[in-house]
């Protein structure tokens, strides 16, 4: 009976654009209680979705499931097309969770304009779940640079940090420098679906769709000028050593739920495994792609090691052991075999709760010090 009754439910639309509408609704309340409850309720409600699609989702199946797709600039062939599978699966259902997390936190840490604050963090759970729902690769660069907006916000209004502005303006402009590197590499992947489609008569002569593309072979030597394009795009904000430098002020200067959202979700590597790898496989696999990006993957992990031990902020501590963990992620991803992404995966699953802790755990310590300087806590 309830496969019946969610057969054909736009599942992952409603768990889309559910925050969003809600954030749209607390807009219409001025008592920050109320606006507070809201918040928590459509988190909760969120999380109920997200887990409905985790315990219905079939494991044993290789195929997208939950797909959704309508045609949005058909001539373009640009599509709304989401779907999950195992992988994309349980990184919705981190973000429900650790977006929970975060609005029980703010509760009472949020002093001033607190529906504005709800309102962003709602809007930063949309564009995150868009990340890991599309199969567009337009879609998922327009919820990829959407994404700036409410952190921009997050950061600059509500971080604790002297200098929060500068921390802000850092972030955005990291990101949108990998952004216009990854557009380039969406775009030659579409010049090269269209020249295959004019080449095969095929009636879609555009398109951006994931399945779409990876059914076209794509020459060796083109391959290796994407691939460095899109790891560009996803170097950034993942972020890869040495492309990390905005990671330890955004942390440090930013709100603790800003902070669990940017170290926790690893948005930059889920790219990786979502596109680079798949549609760019000869690329992935050369040895020079695999010397450089296993290299830099070493270098995090001794790098941001060697920093996080001579920190004296337990914040900036945790964004330098982040680019060092996150070391472990990009090694494991290009060892390019089953052991690799399942060890690098359930690194990323496990960082984003582990990670989560310890930034609330600074968000605590900050509360009753006003800082979280470790020599504050001397004993």
């Amino acid at each position: 009976m309830l496969e019946e009754l969610t057969a054909g439910f736009p599942i992952l639309s409603c768990i889309l654009f559910l925050p969003v509408a809600g954030a749209v609704v607390l807009w219409l309340f001025d008592e920050e209680d109320m606006v507070r409850t809201s918040a928590l309720t459509i988190a909760l409600v969120e999380l109920a979705l997200s887990v409905f699609v985790l315990l219905r989702f079939v494991p044993e199946s290789a195929a997208m499931q939950f797909t959704e797709r309508v045609p949005w600039i058909p001539a373009l062939g640009i599509s709304y097309h989401l779907a999950v599978d195992g992988i994309s699966v349980l990184f919705v259902g981190l973000t429900a969770f650790l977006t929970v997390l975060v609005v029980v936190y703010s509760w009472d840490t949020i002093r001033h304009q607190v529906k504005l604050y709800m309102m962003c963090l709602l809007a930063l759970e949309t564009t995150t779940m868009g990340v890991f729902v599309s199969l567009d690769l337009i879609l998922f660069f327009v919820f990829w640079e959407l994404m700036l907006i409410p952190s921009y916000f997050l950061i600059k209004l509500w971080g604790g940090g002297a200098e929060r502005h500068y921390a802000a303006l850092k972030f955005v402009l990291y990101t949108l420098l990998g952004s216009v590197f990854m557009l380039v590499g969406i775009a030659l992947l579409d010049i090269n679906y269209h020249q295959w489609a004019l080449l095969h008569h095929t009636e879609q002569t555009y398109s951006f769709d994931l399945l779409d593309l990876l059914r076209v072979p794509i020459p060796v030597s083109q391959q290796l000028v994407i691939f460095w394009l899109m790891f560009l795009g996803f170097a950034f904000k993942a972020p890869v050593f040495p492309f990390h430098t905005w990671l330890p002020d955004a942390l440090l200067e930013g709100p603790i739920g800003m902070a669990v959202v940017l170290a926790g979700l690893k948005l930059g590597t889920f790219g990786f495994i979502r596109f680079s790898i798949p549609l760019l496989p000869d690329a992935s696999k050369s040895e020079t792609v695999v010397m450089v990006v296993v290299g830099l993957g070493l270098c995090a992990i001794l790098y941001g090691a060697w920093m996080a031990l001579v920190q004296a902020d337990f914040r900036r501590l945790l964004a330098y052991s982040s680019v060092s963990h996150l070391g472990f992620v990009v090694v494991g991803l290009f060892a390019l075999n089953f052991q690799g992404l399942q060890g690098s995966l359930l690194t990323m699953i496990n960082l984003g709760f582990s990670t989560a802790g310890l930034f609330f755990i600074a968000g605590f310590l900050y509360s009753r010090q006003q800082t979280t300087e470790l020599s504050a806590f001397v004993g």
